[in-house]
C-alpha cells in the first residue's frame, strides 16, 4: 500500500470514528431523555447513554475499531427507535427500544477485547484509553444483566423443563456459576460455554414451538428470522431481528461451539457469557409475550 493509499484509508476511519461519535453523543442524549420518561425504564434510559458514553470515551484514542459501519447501522437504528418512544411514549412500549439499544452495545462493545485499539495510540495516551476501555467493560458485565435475563426467560416460561431436560433458565444459571465458582482443573467449554449454547438453543425451540403459524426452518438463521417475524413487538424492525440471526449464527458457530477446544483466558471466558447474556437480553426484551400461542 502506497503513501496516497494510507492517507485515504485514513481518512477514511477518521470520517467514521467521527460519524460514529456523533451517532453515539445523539444515542447518549436520548438514552438520559428516555430515562425521564418513566421510573420504571429509567434503568434502561440510564443504560443506553452510560454504553453510549463509554464507547465515545474509548474512541477519543483509537481509530482501529471492529466493525465500525456495523456498530453505526446499529446506533442509529437505536437512535430511530428511541425517536419513536420520545415521541409517542404514551402509545409503545419501551422494551422494543431497548432491545435495540442493547444489540448496538453488543456489537460496539467488542473493542473492549480488540487488541488492534491501542495501534497508533501513543504512550501518553494509552493508560487513559486503557481506563476507558475497563470503564466499558465494567459496564456491559454487570451482575444485573444475569438477573434481568432470568427474570425474562421466568416470565416467559423459560425455566419449566421438558422431560428428563432441563430447562434453559437452569442452563443459563449453570454457566454463569461455573464461571463464578470454577471446578478445579474443569474445561471451561464443557461446564459453562456448553450450557449456555443450549440454553440459548432450547430457548429458540421453546419459542419455535410456540409460534402462531408452523413453518417449516431449515437452520438457525431462519429460526431467528421466523421468530423474529411472527413473536417480535411490532415496532421491531426488520434489521434488528436480522441482527439477532447474525449475533447468534457468531455465537453458536465460534463462541461457544465445543470444537474450539484452544485454551482461552478467564477474561475470553467472561467475553463469552457476557455477549451471550446481552444477546438473550436483547432476545427476549423484543418477544412480545402476548404472540406466544399456548
Amino acid at each position: 500500500m502506497d503513501g496516497t493509499q494510507k492517507d485515504e484509508k485514513g481518512v477514511l476511519e477518521q470520517n467514521a470514528k467521527k460519524k460514529l461519535d456523533n451517532v453515539l453523543e445523539s444515542a447518549a442524549d436520548k438514552g438520559e431523555r428516555l430515562a425521564q420518561i418513566g421510573r420504571e425504564q429509567t434503568s434502561e434510559g440510564q443504560t443506553m447513554t452510560d454504553i453510549a458514553n463509554a464507547i465515545c470515551k474509548v474512541l477519543r484514542f483509537t481509530s482501529h475499531l471492529p466493525d465500525i459501519e456495523n456498530s453505526i447501522a446499529q446506533w442509529e437504528a437505536s437512535n430511530q427507535q428511541a425517536d419513536l418512544v420520545i415521541g409517542r411514549a404514551e402509545k409503545i412500549l419501551l422494551s422494543p427500544m431497548i432491545s435495540g439499544s442493547i444489540s448496538a452495545a453488543i456489537t460496539s462493545a467488542n473493542i473492549i477485547w480488540e487488541p488492534k485499539v491501542y495501534l497508533g495510540v501513543s504512550e501518553e495516551n494509552r493508560p487513559l484509553l486503557s481506563n476507558a476501555i475497563t470503564n466499558l467493560s465494567g459496564l456491559i458485565s454487570r451482575p444485573v444483566y444475569q438477573q434481568e435475563v432470568a427474570k425474562l426467560m421466568q416470565s416467559l416460561g423459560l425455566d419449566k423443563p421438558q422431560p428428563r431436560e432441563k430447562s434453559p433458565l437452569e442452563q443459563f444459571t449453570t454457566a454463569h456459576e461455573a464461571f463464578v465458582k470454577p471446578a478445579t482443573n474443569s474445561n471451561p467449554i464443557n461446564t459453562s460455554l456448553v450450557p449456555m449454547r443450549e440454553s440459548i438453543r432450547s430457548t429458540i425451540v421453546f419459542l419455535i414451538k410456540h409460534r402462531p403459524k408452523q413453518v417449516k426452518t431449515k437452520n438457525e438463521w431462519e429460526k431467528i428470522l421466523s421468530i423474529g417475524n411472527q413473536l417480535a413487538f411490532d415496532s421491531i424492525s426488520p434489521e434488528q431481528i436480522s441482527t439477532w440471526a447474525s449475533i447468534w449464527d457468531s455465537l453458536d458457530n465460534e463462541l461457544l461451539s465445543p470444537s474450539k477446544t484452544a485454551d482461552f483466558s478467564r477474561e475470553e471466558w467472561q467475553s463469552r457469557l457476557v455477549k451471550s447474556t446481552l444477546f438473550l437480553k436483547s432476545f427476549l426484551f423484543g418477544i412480545d409475550p402476548a404472540k406466544l400461542r399456548r
